[in-house]
């Protein structure tokens, strides 16, 4: 969880993160929020893939220019050589569903309206078909 402390100290608006829009703009006009501290339009946006995604709006809204970032959604790849694993999580309730293929595990995790909201691919195999499932979950537009 992100330590919030300061940004609720600042009055700005904070759920999991400091809540921001698609422009990474704060309740604050003059703040700006990214990567393990921001909430996405709801969605709690860490790591790499994330702030890379979002650092294109961020410079043109701080240059004036109105900009919402164009987020997809992206796993966080542990790159281990004998069981790979990339991971998908998901910030809300629901069920995991987990599947075995030749030895390795894929697992979806479902909300209460049963859509895809993330992922967990455990092997070597399974990593060939991290784009079928992220163009799942890319198909829906709450997903960051």
């Amino acid at each position: 969880r992100p330590n919030i402390a300061l940004a609720q100290e600042a009055g700005l608006e904070t759920a999991r993160g400091i809540c921001t829009g698609l422009d990474h703009r704060s309740s604050d006009p003059s703040i700006f929020a990214l990567g393990d501290c921001a909430e996405v339009n709801g969605q709690w946006a860490p790591y790499i893939n994330p702030i890379t995604q979002a650092l294109p709006a961020l410079v043109n809204n701080l240059l004036g220019q109105s900009t919402d970032a164009d987020l997809k959604a992206t796993p966080v790849l542990v790159k281990t050589p004998i069981l790979p694993l990339s991971v998908l999580p998901a910030m809300e309730t629901g069920e995991w569903r987990v599947e075995e293929h030749d030895g390795e595990l894929a697992a979806g995790f479902y909300n209460e309206q049963d859509k895809l909201i993330g992922f967990a691919l455990l092997g070597r195999q399974l990593q060939h078909h991290r784009t079928e499932w992220l163009e799942k979950l890319n198909s829906c537009p709450s997903t960051v």
